[in-house]
């Protein structure tokens, strides 16, 4: 039997990949229902059910709704460590660890890193195993940075930031903006350019940038999103909009792409191919 709750989600679920647009009075009404403990045991089961589903596993709009609603369960109920809830009888997980999971499958870092606070609240609650700042590499292509200074900028410049600074109002932006890049489709979106990785073993990995609505973001083939900004006075010269990753990409004369850091050091060299 179709339960309420799993209509509503189902309703919206068609609703979001229909017009590719979150509408947050579902999302906020659908959890300020939640009035008793068997209510949240069973919306997290979805929730969780509806993640982990093969067809949707790898389906952005989905995760990112699930992430919104996730940061809302939070922002709405807080984080209490004696509400563990559970999300199975048999792993006995928890709705704390089970937002890490949720997390990960973001695909657009920018939303990615504004709402990273989440995972270090829930670290104070349930202990992960090697530290939060690993989940967040683990979700960030950082094979271009040298990872011990990349572990002390994250460090530094996460110890200042708090799951109650998180303003839902800009998740949500940045979740329709996530909305936006995966509703276009591959064949519309207007790519500069395409190159691929010159590393050892990592022959195969692949960037575009491309252009949707007059930003330009650095696309890894098989996974994230970036935001750029473009340099005013040189259109050879893109910058990351989130403030963790403060390199910056170059086009060389010879069409390949390179990222720097701030002091002009070439961290990563990417060889132009032809699409």
């Amino acid at each position: 039997m179709i339960t309420k709750l799993t209509f509503t989600i189902s309703f919206f679920l068609f609703f979001l990949n229909s017009y590719s647009q979150i509408d947050t009075a579902i999302i906020f009404s659908e959890i300020r229902e939640l009035k008793t403990d068997d209510m949240i045991d069973e919306y997290w089961r979805e929730l969780d059910s509806c993640d982990q589903d093969l067809n949707t596993f790898t389906n952005p709009v989905t995760q990112t709704e699930n992430l919104v609603k996730t940061i809302y369960f939070f922002k709405y109920f807080g984080f209490n460590r004696n509400n563990r809830f559970k999300i199975n009888t048999i792993s006995q997980s928890n709705a704390e660890m089970h937002a890490l999971y949720i997390w990960m499958h973001n695909r657009f870092v920018d939303l990615n890193s504004y709402t990273f606070p989440l995972i270090s609240e829930c670290r104070k609650i349930y202990l992960y195993d090697g530290g939060e700042i690993n989940y967040y590499l683990q979700n960030v292509q950082i094979d271009r940075f040298e990872k011990v200074e990349f572990n002390n900028k994250l460090s530094l410049y996460f110890k200042e930031k708090s799951f109650e600074k998180i303003n839902i109002n800009n998740v949500v932006s940045l979740a329709n903006e996530a909305m936006k890049i995966y509703s276009i489709k591959d064949s519309k979106k207007n790519v500069n350019g395409r190159w691929r990785l010159v590393k050892e073993n990592l022959n195969q990995y692949e960037v575009q940038i491309i252009l949707i609505e007059n930003n330009y973001y650095l696309h890894e083939l098989k996974g994230n999103y970036y935001k750029l900004k473009q340099d005013d006075f040189n259109n050879k010269y893109f910058h990351f909009s989130n403030e963790i990753d403060d390199t910056y990409l170059e086009i060389l004369e010879n069409g390949d792409l390179v990222n720097k850091d701030l002091k002009g050091k070439t961290l990563t060299v990417y060889k132009k191919i032809s699409f």
